[in-house]
């Protein structure tokens, strides 16, 4: 892993989601991972049909699912046929815009045309608003950010690997009989258990 790809580790919790996915999305094109570029750009504008990005495979992540109510223009629940589940939709925005409705304090309102019109078309049934609580966006910056995480570890940039200086079994055999900093594994545990000698 490259030093950028570090850094950007070590800032993740810390930087605005935006920024890490730009500095991310700079790594993949400059490692030529085309992959984590595509994800980077869906994320940071959104997954709407009209993005030239989006695949006939492409799906919305699960991660950006929210659970909430639709409205009417004065904010009066509208209930939809218990067979049909429109509770849950996919959030498609991107980052950015997302992070614009935690502006808001408890419950976000927005409203998506294209959604409200095919509901309209199908069911006959007028909505206009979809509520949902705050949290939910917290919920979903939080699952790009631990899936931006896991994309950069496992990024490996072409030549910059480097073979472990130790294999993965002798890191994980015991080490009781050993010195470590000079203390004795095996008269610390004894002192632990308060059974033996130290």
């Amino acid at each position: 892993m490259n030093s950028e790809a570090r850094t950007l580790l070590s800032e993740i919790a810390r930087l605005p989601l935006s920024e890490n996915l730009q500095k991310a999305l700079g790594i993949a094109q400059r490692s030529q991972n085309l992959e984590l570029a595509r994800w980077c750009q869906l994320e940071l504008d959104g997954y709407p049909v009209s993005n030239p990005r989006i695949r006939d495979s492409s799906l919305v992540p699960t991660y950006r699912i929210v659970a909430g109510q639709y409205t009417d223009r004065c904010g009066r629940p509208v209930t939809l046929f218990p067979e049909q589940d429109f509770s849950l939709i996919h959030l498609r925005n991107g980052v950015k815009e997302l992070h614009e409705l935690t502006e808001n304090r408890g419950t976000v309102t927005i409203h998506d045309a294209e959604l409200c019109e095919l509901i309209h078309s199908e069911f006959q049934v007028e909505v206009f608003w979809y509520r949902f609580n705050i949290l939910q966006l917290k919920s979903i910056f939080s699952a790009v950010r631990v899936e931006l995480w896991n994309k950069i570890v496992d990024l490996d940039v072409v030549g910059e690997s480097k073979s472990p200086l130790t294999s993965r079994g002798e890191l994980s055999e015991p080490l009781w009989d050993a010195g470590w900093f000079g203390v004795n594994i095996r008269a610390l545990r004894r002192w632990l258990k308060g059974t033996g000698k130290a």
